[in-house]
């Protein structure tokens, strides 16, 4: 991700190098970086902090969510204006936009009231009628989220495109890889068609 938006300018073009076999060794070594922040849990002082990481970085992962639901449900009306359908689609999500829609509605009650506990009376809590070291770390995120989401608006002064007018071809191309897979793919649905119900109903899941 920090490696993509390094390519489009939206980050510093350090993380957009990579070495002589492709890999963007700068962008991995940042996010890998911060995986040593597990350690903090090994001592008993920091398991706080620690937890208070993690409860952060759920709030985050769920508002991951909510944009790649946001972003398949505004694809599927551009490819619905733009008149492609989904016979001309390597692939289509079994459920539609019913289903990001759905999906995009649980999150965001997951959202709201993942945390709502710390408003919850609970003696054994330092301030027993309001947790606010639970109440930053889980709905901080959600201003941070907003933040850099009008902030980037602003700061690009980007404006609403309509369906019609998304470009659903730039980057259009897929590599060698790509292709023998869905060359693959379409042998298997030949030779195995009794896999038809994994494919649909199982496999996509994963």
């Amino acid at each position: 991700s920090l490696y993509s938006l390094a390519k489009q300018g939206d980050a510093p073009s350090l993380f957009a190098r990579t070495n002589r076999h492709g890999v963007p060794m700068y962008a991995l070594a940042l996010s890998g970086a911060f995986a040593c922040i597990a350690f903090m849990n090994v001592s008993e002082s920091f398991k706080v902090v620690f937890g208070n990481l993690v409860n952060l970085v759920k709030i985050f992962g769920t508002l991951a969510w909510i944009s790649i639901f946001v972003t398949h449900i505004c694809f599927v009306r551009a490819r619905i204006a733009q008149g492609l359908t989904k016979a001309q689609m390597a692939y289509t999500a079994p459920l539609g936009i019913t289903g990001s829609a759905i999906a995009l509605f649980l999150c965001i009650i997951i959202t709201i009231f993942k945390n709502f506990d710390v408003f919850i009376h609970n003696p054994t809590r330092y301030n027993p009628n309001f947790d606010y070291e639970n109440f930053i770390t889980g709905y901080l995120g959600i201003l941070i989220y907003l933040a850099m989401i009008f902030g980037h608006k602003i700061l690009k002064r980007t404006k609403r495109v309509k369906p019609s007018e998304v470009d659903l071809y730039t980057g259009e191309a897929i590599g060698k890889e790509g292709q023998d897979f869905v060359a693959n793919r379409d042998v298997e649905k030949r030779t195995n068609p009794g896999n038809w119900f994994y494919r649909q109903f199982v496999a996509w899941l994963f």
